[in-house]
């Protein structure tokens, strides 16, 4: 199926679902017509209840559609100025002592001790059972909301994410506590997130309809995981390397809803529900998911390939509704000549990049890699740029990192040949 139209027919589908008269009056439809078609024509009774069923089921339909087509005349979105957003919200306690990064107009905060305790100690997850649901006066919007990005033309599918809905901060890891993790989607992403810095206005009332704001924050307070109405998944990328000591990055396509035309680290994307099982930590959750993104990306998905990530950073991304986003650094056993955009990766991914970065120590990878932020940083998303600062944070505090990597992917694979990887 070509990827717009598999979009549109996902966008029908999960409105469908949050506007239940389409559902029930096209359910009615279609019984109204198996009815007419399957029982006797002489039957006065069956004939009344199949023109009684068409016809409230028609009119459910045209009154929902009618509604929708109402409202997008009616109703317009505006944008906020993502330091605006920054200006009016505080951060709560669990976050006061987080630290803002920007680039290019994108903000983020992150932890360093807290991303120190994702390399050192393992957090267990706990799988909540009821699926995620945007609550009103979202749901009611979500028509308008999806069918206005659907309209700027990015190709936008939607699956099954994971939503975060526990805080990764010190205590976290101090008391041990589960992670708890919930069913989400992308569309429930889009009419969440991404809607905290815009506003939804009404032409006849001339009122704000939707503050973006009171979805990030409860009193100009940023809420937590725990409280937060949004949607939160799970968003990941990860820096690979090959086994002939290039850095792999790509190029995002105009079609694509994220930084499109803008570089990427090699494996980006987000956490699927398939990627999460019963007992698994969050970092193995996470990095299996960054791993299964690197190989989807790179066309390797379906081939033996030995992997090994680690985790590098955490940030709740500001410009995206202060959602949660890892990043780490991969070692990947082939060289880069074997890498290839798939054929379902096409509408997204223009090209892949492969830069000679490898050096002998640690401190010549690092310089290596800030000569590579140099020369390419007003190409980087914001991704990219977090993924390559936090990377490089982790080289200036863990100098065997590419040498522990190297061992654990020749562990998974004895056969693998290093050739002129760094600093085995």
């Amino acid at each position: 199926m070509h990827p717009r139209l598999k979009g549109w027919f996902q966008l029908y589908t999960f409105l469908a679902k949050c506007r239940w008269a389409i559902f029930v009056g096209v359910a009615a439809l279609v019984l109204g017509i198996i009815v007419a078609m399957m029982w006797p024509v002489g039957s006065r009774i069956w004939l009344i209840l199949n023109g009684m069923i068409l016809v409230i089921s028609l009119i459910l339909v045209v009154r929902d559609w009618r509604d929708i087509a109402r409202r997008e005349t009616d109703l317009y979105i505006v944008n906020v100025q993502p330091r605006t957003i920054l200006s009016r919200i505080q951060m709560s306690d669990a976050y006061s002592c987080w630290q803002l990064i920007e680039f290019h107009e994108q903000y983020a905060i992150y932890s360093d001790e807290v991303n120190k305790l994702l390399c050192t100690t393992k957090l267990d997850t706990k799988i909540v059972r009821d699926k995620y649901h945007i609550s009103e006066p979202v749901r009611t919007l979500a028509p308008f909301i999806l069918r206005t990005e659907f309209q700027r033309g990015a190709a936008i599918f939607n699956s099954s994410k994971v939503r975060l809905m526990t805080d990764i901060i010190k205590e976290t890891f101090t008391k041990h506590l589960p992670v708890s993790l919930q069913e989400t989607d992308y569309f429930s992403s889009i009419c969440t997130n991404e809607m905290s810095w815009k506003q939804v206005i009404s032409r006849s009332r001339g009122t704000v309809i939707l503050d973006g704001l009171t979805l990030i924050s409860n009193k100009r307070i940023l809420y937590d995981y725990a409280e937060s109405p949004c949607s939160n998944h799970i968003g990941m990328g990860t820096l690979a390397f090959t086994l002939d000591g290039k850095m792999i990055t790509s190029i995002q396509t105009y079609e694509s809803a994220q930084s499109p035309g803008f570089m990427m680290p090699s494996g980006t994307g987000s956490a699927d529900w398939s990627d999460l099982t019963p007992g698994i930590s969050l970092q193995d959750f996470v990095t299996r998911a960054m791993e299964r993104e690197l190989l989807e990306e790179c066309g390797l998905r379906g081939r033996p390939v030995p992997v090994v990530t680690e985790i590098v950073g955490f940030v709740r991304h500001v410009n995206r509704g202060y959602k949660p986003d890892f990043f780490g650094v991969s070692l990947i056993g082939v060289s880069s000549n074997e890498l290839r955009i798939a054929k379902e990766e096409r509408w997204f991914i223009a090209d892949i990049i492969a830069t000679k970065v490898t050096k002998a120590t640690a401190e010549e990878l690092g310089d290596a890699l800030e000569q590579f932020r140099e020369t390419h940083e007003p190409t980087f998303s914001i991704v990219l740029y977090l993924n390559l600062c936090f990377l490089l944070s982790r080289l200036k505090e863990d100098k065997n990192l590419f040498v522990k990597l190297s061992k654990a992917l020749q562990s998974r694979n004895p056969n693998t040949k290093l050739g002129s990887s760094n600093m085995r």
